[in-house]
């Protein structure tokens, strides 16, 4: 990675992707009640978990006279973020939302 390309890394998830992020974590806690399942799904806690282990990277980049280019300087023990898992679980939870929505939309127009 050139020092040029960390930077560019380094904009992007400070100003884009981790606002996003955050936002995503903030609808999973302030909205759990929402959650079908008895349990946190495993899709959300790893988007939790990878949000998380990025704060303290972005504390360090934000230290006077950063600018490693080392990959694990960059990057989170978190692994990549879950998009297919988040993707694949969304979907399937949104589907199953709206089902139920059609089944009870069908039921009050049948007792008019």
């Amino acid at each position: 990675m050139t020092a040029e390309q960390a930077a560019t890394w380094r904009l992007w998830m400070s100003t884009v992707f981790m606002p996003l992020n955050r936002r995503m974590v903030e609808l999973v806690v302030s909205h759990a009640d929402f959650i079908n399942e008895e349990t946190i799904p495993e899709p959300l806690k790893e988007l939790c978990a990878h949000v998380a282990c990025y704060e303290p990277i972005l504390a360090r980049w934000q230290e006077d006279g950063f600018d490693s280019i080392q990959f694990d300087d960059q990057v989170s023990i978190a692994g990549d973020f879950p998009r297919e898992e988040l993707d694949s679980y969304v979907r399937r939870s949104f589907e199953s939302l709206k089902l139920e929505q059609a089944h009870l939309l069908a039921r009050t127009q049948r007792v008019r």
